[in-house]
């Protein structure tokens, strides 16, 4: 394992290390950005200094605006941690919730062997969490895990990439609409195409982590007791 995960992750902690870690530098250069676009970010940015510098130590030098330039990148980075900005969006937009229930949660119950009435899988999709913390985290958790580990590390590491995605296109896009108001037209075109390419990879990323979702339950239901104990649990919904 290496640190920080900048690539693969191995568990869920990695992941989140990992989307913050991106998060940030995508702020750092929103922020440095709008710094050279936008006054009211300069003018900020000379406040910020003006009354930070004055009580730094008399040895200590710094550049002109570094100072307050680093106070607004660790504040949205360490806001935008404090929300769980990809949580937020996904529930927004649905994303791991459609996700669960195609991906996961219904290949579980056609591979299991249980049969559902119409109203028993819309109770799958009103129970959404329970049945994933129940029939598929129980066995592919990335701390006591049942199945491959390799599968469960290359599912989240996918995830990872996708997150990070996610939260760059929102950080691209709110920033390219706030160049826009103040006619910098160049730098916002390049950070829409940004946005575009980032799309790209969730497409592919979320491709991929469909793919071993579908390997993920697999493994679980090869095993002939789980995978009576999980038509159990849909059968009694």
């Amino acid at each position: 394992m290496t640190f920080p995960p900048i690539l693969s992750v191995n568990n869920y902690n990695e992941m989140l290390t990992k989307i913050h870690m991106y998060t940030f530098c995508v702020s750092a250069l929103c922020i440095l950005i709008l710094n050279s676009f936008v006054p009211s970010i300069g003018k900020a940015i000379t406040y910020l200094n003006s009354s930070l510098l004055q009580y730094l130590p008399d040895n200590i030098t710094t550049s002109s605006r570094i100072t307050g330039e680093l106070l607004l990148i660790f504040t949205a980075a360490i806001l935008i941690s404090a929300v769980k900005l990809h949580d937020r969006l996904s529930d927004i937009l649905r994303i791991r919730n459609e996700f669960d229930i195609h991906y996961v949660l219904y290949p579980l119950v056609a591979a299991s062997g249980a049969t559902l009435s119409a109203t028993q899988f819309n109770q799958v999709r009103l129970q959404r969490r329970r049945l994933m913390t129940s029939c598929f985290y129980a066995y592919a958790s990335s701390t006591t895990p049942t199945i491959d580990r390799h599968t469960i590390s290359q599912a989240l590491t996918n995830w990872s990439w996708f997150w990070v995605s996610l939260e760059a296109i929102s950080l691209f896009f709110t920033t390219a609409i706030v160049l826009m108001c103040y006619a910098a037209w160049m730098p916002a075109a390049l950070l829409l195409m940004g946005c575009l390419m980032l799309l790209l990879f969730m497409r592919y990323f979320r491709l991929q982590s469909a793919s071993y979702a579908e390997r993920q339950v697999k493994q679980i239901l090869h095993d002939e007791t789980r995978r009576s104990q999980i038509a159990d649990t849909f059968n009694a919904l």
